[in-house]
């Protein structure tokens, strides 16, 4: 991580508060089938990269037709598709495809999956609190069953 000196800058009420910079490459978990992922796909934590509390901010990398295993969180979750084309599934329905540059909201304690579409990768931000807890389901909505490992 690199860091700029800090600076000073005036804010919408014309206070002048300190200014601090930091610009970091992403540090990318090995590619994973398991913890959470059916297919490959890859995760960065980028607020713990720059030591961000308070909020978890994930980059995610998914190959082709790869998603996460049906999950559901303790908070609500956004999730920003940057590049690809996306898909994502609540409630045991069916999936939706989202375009990069389209944002999707996902309420919490509703199980859910997001990913790429298949035949072509897919990247997603993912925003959410840090105190967010992540339950994994043992009976998935009939739906979904194929999905099973």
């Amino acid at each position: 991580m690199t860091e700029d000196t800090d600076g000073e800058r005036e804010t919408a009420t014309g206070a002048t508060q300190g200014l601090h910079v930091a610009v970091a490459d992403l540090t990318f978990r090995p590619p994973a089938r398991a913890n959470g992922f059916i297919g490959t796909g890859r995760l960065s934590d980028v607020a713990e990269r720059f030591g961000v509390h308070g909020l978890h901010v994930s980059f995610v990398e998914f190959e082709p037709g790869a998603r996460t295993a049906p999950h559901a969180h303790s908070e609500d979750q956004i999730l920003y598709f940057v590049s690809g084309r996306g898909r994502y599934a609540v409630d045991g329905g069916a999936d939706q495809e989202v375009a990069a540059g389209q944002f999707v909201f996902l309420p919490r304690n509703v199980a859910h999956m997001h990913g790429a579409a298949d035949g072509e990768p897919a990247t997603h931000v993912s925003i959410m609190l840090a105190s967010t807890v992540y339950a994994r389901f043992d009976d998935l909505p009939a739906a979904w069953r194929h999905l099973e490992a």
